[in-house]
């Protein structure tokens, strides 16, 4: 039987949004009755990003799926699904951190004596790479400090399909540098 990949989030006890499938890693689960999309059967993004707009639970995965399908524009929902390997959220850390730096441009373009946004990205960085208390402090005060200036590079940037392209790419290669780290360790 032909089975694809896709991404999904969980919750941290590994149920499923409403609790009625308790997963367990590398063990295919099987949809008992009728799937819908958005209703009933096993639902997951065909891609990372797409993923992100349906965060529910705290713990993310790249699933792969079988069976029956019914595809959506940006979900698809599956008779059969199991989950192959969890990403861990600083990914999306890693990732929130190249989108600011990406859009950064826009907004010192706009306000070029203003660096609270530069610093709370650079504040991250620290962070990502070391999260002691100190650090994560320091982040916090600098997220805080950068908020409206941040909503202001983000109405600055460009919001179209080149923009979606890229952050596609950046998320993806980000995964690919975590999945290939990961099957290098012994």
């Amino acid at each position: 039987m032909k089975t694809s990949k896709s991404f999904k989030f969980i919750s941290s006890e590994l149920k499923s949004r409403e609790g009625d499938c308790t997963w367990e890693i590398g063990v295919w689960k099987k949809h008992v009755g009728e799937i819908k999309l958005c209703s009933s059967g096993f639902h997951s993004s065909p891609t990372a990003l797409k993923s992100l707009d349906y965060v529910y639970g705290d713990r993310w995965f790249i699933v792969e799926q079988r069976g029956k399908r019914i595809l959506g524009e940006d979900k698809a929902v599956y008779s059969e699904m199991r989950l192959v390997n969890e990403l861990p959220i600083s990914i999306l850390q890693e990732f929130g951190i190249a989108c600011a730096w990406h859009a950064l441009k826009f907004y010192e373009d706009k306000y070029p004596n203003d660096f609270r946004v530069r610093d709370a990205i650079k504040a991250a960085e620290k962070c990502l790479k070391d999260p002691s208390e100190e650090n994560k402090s320091a982040a916090r005060s600098a997220a805080w400090s950068a908020g409206s200036a941040a909503r202001s590079a983000w109405s600055a940037g460009s919001a179209g399909s080149a923009e979606t392209k890229w952050q596609e790419k950046t998320l993806n290669k980000i995964i690919r540098k975590y999945l290939k780290e990961k099957n290098n360790k012994p």
